[in-house]
């Protein structure tokens, strides 16, 4: 018996992806939803596959159909104007994402490059637009659509078409319980969750799998290979080259301890770098001095790490000015999570392309790093990082990859990442927050905080985390570190990998932090 699948709108594009992946399907038909996909980070985020963009579009997914049967119908569809409206009670937390008609230049663009993959087969007839109505702007399921999937679906048989499509007055009579139907939903729902959750749970097993080594030797030889690992499948590696930094500066601040630099630097064409510099005074002629880059949180800037003033004090505690102060070369860069949506749709635009936000951050933090280095004042072997919330989020991506970061700090953020991001049932999840951005794509197969933090070693790596942090619950932190640490205590380095709980909330502490610093700086 031929087996076919159709859809309109959202069923039209399951349908579409059904027949490229189920050679079974002997014909398909895509009402509403065949078109470019370049602009795929405007939609639904649930769309937003990583890497698509790079191997398919809607064309090449019809290309997988070929020589079967795919007939492509521009008709008008359901639409959405943006995220869904919440309940209420609940929290309007949800992605934002359109679902349009599509334009019919659109679907003609993407059914032509569509053609060459049926051409192969000399199959083109078994591709067909059918137009419903004005541009592409008539109901589905025209008689033409259907008799053409029909025909696809049986060959050679004669179809009455004059009695396609079905009228809706002729559907009235089924009697539909919607009460059942809402049930039937909620279970589907559930056991999709309960799936996805069980997956999440057993994650360990295959990043253990990646990730087992034992010994000095055998860490030594495969380190290289799981950090390009990480940049290529978590992060997402750039293609470009850095241009020339051509820095700009001007004095922002002066003390009677420190000189405050505005900094700017190119990275790419249109991409740049820039943040704070702080230099203590009195620097001898000729002495290089251990400098630390102090990243602020979300929606940060660099000022905010050196005020004194109530609200960022509380939560960054001037720990860039505390560090110049102690005679410490400081930078404090920007991140460009800051905006609202405006960072998190350079997350939506980059994920299609196998690429995140942090894909260029950590090329912004090469190109400090490189200039840092040519400092007069900055010892190159002496580079820490120390970040807070967002920051910390910098600590577990950034250092792990740039190897002139010679020790990291991650405040406020180190956790039980896949579960913190995931869970359903926990307060504290990242699921019931606007931050639709933070999912990364394969992450719980690929690499955890604790596997991250390996990716440090034997450079010395460090962890603040503050009992009153709702983030963050202590019991997650201890036993995501007690894997660092066992894998520190087996290279024979323990004393290079340190937690530090504090009575306090999500904040910088500046402590045992400070302390460690100076031991793997400064050798005190």
């Amino acid at each position: 018996v031929p087996l076919g699948v159709g859809g309109v709108g959202e069923g039209g594009l399951l349908a579409l992806t059904a027949a490229a992946v189920d050679s079974r399907l002997t014909a398909c038909w895509v009402a509403g939803s065949f078109q470019e996909r370049e602009g795929l980070w405007r939609e639904p985020v649930y769309r937003n596959v990583w890497r698509l963009l790079t191997e398919f579009g809607d064309a090449e997914q019809a290309g997988m159909i070929a020589p079967r049967s795919l007939t492509i119908e521009a008709c008008r569809v359901p639409v959405s104007a943006g995220s869904a409206v919440a309940d209420a009670g609940r929290a309007a937390v949800a992605a934002p994402g359109r679902i349009e008609p599509c334009r019919l230049s659109s679907v003609q663009a993407e059914v032509t490059r569509a053609r060459r993959f049926f051409e192969v087969y000399d199959a083109e007839p078994k591709l067909q637009l059918i137009v419903s109505g004005p541009d592409g702007a008539g109901l589905p399921a025209s008689s033409q659509a259907l008799a053409s999937f029909l025909s696809g679906l049986l060959p050679g048989t004669d179809l009455p078409t004059a009695s396609l499509p079905l009228k809706l007055a002729e559907l009235r009579d089924i009697k539909v319980d919607a009460g059942e139907c809402a049930e039937r939903q909620r279970r589907q729902l559930e056991e999709l969750q309960e799936h996805v959750q069980r997956v999440i749970r057993r994650s360990h097993q295959t990043r253990d799998s990646i990730w087992q080594s034992v010994t000095v030797d055998d860490w030594s030889a495969r380190q290289d290979r799981l950090r390009a690992l990480v940049h290529d499948e978590l992060i997402g590696r750039l293609p470009h080259s850095l241009l020339s930094p051509d820095v700009r500066s001007r004095k922002v601040r002066e003390t009677q301890e420190y000189l405050a630099y505005e900094v700017e630097l190119r990275v790419f064409e249109d991409v740049l770098a820039g943040g704070i510099l702080l230099l203590p005074k009195g620097i001898p002629a000729g002495q290089r001095r251990p400098a630390v880059v102090c990243q602020h949180g979300l929606e940060g800037m660099p000022l905010e790490t050196i005020s004194r003033d109530s609200r960022p004090f509380a939560s960054y505690k001037a720990f860039s000015e505390q560090l110049v102060q102690q005679g410490y070369v400081v930078f404090a860069p920007q991140n460009p999570y800051r905006g609202g949506d405006e960072f998190r749709v350079l997350q939506r635009m980059s994920n299609p392309l196998g690429r995140t936000l942090f894909s260029l951050i950590v090329e912004q933090h090469r190109q400090l790093l490189n200039w840092l280095q040519t400092l007069p004042q900055v010892n190159a072997d002496q580079i820490a990082f120390y970040g807070l919330s967002y920051g910390g989020k910098t600590a577990m991506r950034v250092p792990p990859l740039l190897q002139q970061y010679r020790v990291a700090i991650c405040s406020g953020d180190f956790t039980d990442w896949p579960r913190t991001i995931s869970a359903n049932d926990e307060r504290f999840s990242y699921v019931f927050t606007g931050e639709y951005e933070i999912p990364e794509w394969n992450l719980a197969h690929l690499a955890s905080y604790a596997e991250l933090a390996r990716l440090m070693s034997p450079r010395p790596f460090m962890v603040e985390a503050g009992y009153k942090d709702g983030g963050q619950p202590a019991e997650l932190v201890a036993a995501e570190f007690a894997k660092v640490r066992r894998h520190y205590d087996r290279l024979g380095i323990s004393e290079r990998a340190e937690l530090e709980f504090f009575d306090g909330p999500h904040t910088i502490h500046g402590v045992g932090t400070f302390r460690f610093l100076r031991k793997h700086l400064l050798g005190k």
